[in-house]
C-alpha cells in the first residue's frame, strides 16, 4: 500500500514570535490581533512549504496552486498548517473539531451523511480534500460533494478518488488523491526554518 506523507506545522505562540523576529517574515507578521497574526503566519508558512518542497508554481483558473513536476496542496486552520504532495492530483484539509450549528450541518451534509455517526468535520474535511483534488472550487450545493467513505474509493464528476483521514494533534486531516490506488497517511511534524 502506498504511503502519502503529510507535513504538519503547529502554529503556536513560540513560532509566531520566532517569525515576527525574522527579517523575512517580520513585515508580514505586523498584524495586531491574534486572528490576523495567525492568518499572516499561515500565509508565510504556506509560502515556505511551497518553496521548500515544490520550487516554482503557479495557479490554475480556480486559484489552485499547480507545479510542473508534482501535485501538491496546503490547508490551514487556527493553530496548524498541513502540506501534501503526490504524482497525481491531491487535496488536503485540516480542521479542529468543534460544535457546529444544526443549520450548517443541514446545509452541508446530505440526509445519508447526516445519518452516518461521525463528527461534522470528518465530513467537511473529506468534502474539502475531494474538491481540492478535483482542482475546482467550492460548489453552491455542498450536499453534492460526497464525504463518504472517509477511507476508500469514491466517484466524483466521472473520476475515481481514494480518500484517507486521520486524527493528529487534536485535528482531523483528510487527504484525497485521484486514482484507485489505496494509501495510508504518514503525518510528521515539520519545523519552519527562519
Amino acid at each position: 500500500m502506498d504511503i502519502v506523507k503529510v507535513k504538519f506545522i503547529a502554529v503556536n505562540d513560540d513560532l509566531i514570535l520566532k517569525l515576527k523576529k525574522s527579517p523575512a517574515a517580520g513585515a508580514l507578521l505586523s498584524a495586531d490581533t491574534p486572528a490576523a497574526l495567525s492568518k499572516a503566519a499561515n500565509a508565510y508558512i504556506s509560502l515556505y512549504l511551497k518553496q521548500k518542497y515544490v520550487g516554482s508554481w503557479g495557479y490554475n483558473e480556480f486559484r489552485k496552486p499547480i507545479a510542473d513536476n508534482v501535485f501538491f496542496n496546503i490547508s490551514h486552520t487556527l493553530g496548524a498548517v498541513v502540506f501534501v504532495s503526490s504524482l497525481s492530483p491531491v487535496g488536503i484539509d485540516i480542521e479542529m473539531p468543534r460544535q457546529v450549528e444544526k443549520a450548517i450541518v443541514e446545509r452541508v451534509l446530505s440526509s445519508c451523511e447526516r445519518e452516518y455517526p461521525a463528527d461534522f468535520f470528518e465530513h467537511w474535511t473529506s468534502k474539502e480534500s475531494l474538491i481540492k483534488a478535483y482542482g475546482g472550487t467550492v460548489v453552491t450545493n455542498l450536499k453534492l460533494i460526497p464525504s463518504l467513505p472517509f477511507e476508500g474509493l469514491k466517484e466524483f464528476n466521472g473520476k475515481t478518488y481514494y480518500c484517507a483521514n486521520a486524527y493528529y494533534g487534536g485535528y482531523i486531516i483528510s487527504v484525497t488523491r485521484e486514482g484507485s490506488t489505496p494509501f495510508t497517511l504518514s503525518i510528521t511534524p515539520e519545523s519552519v526554518e527562519v
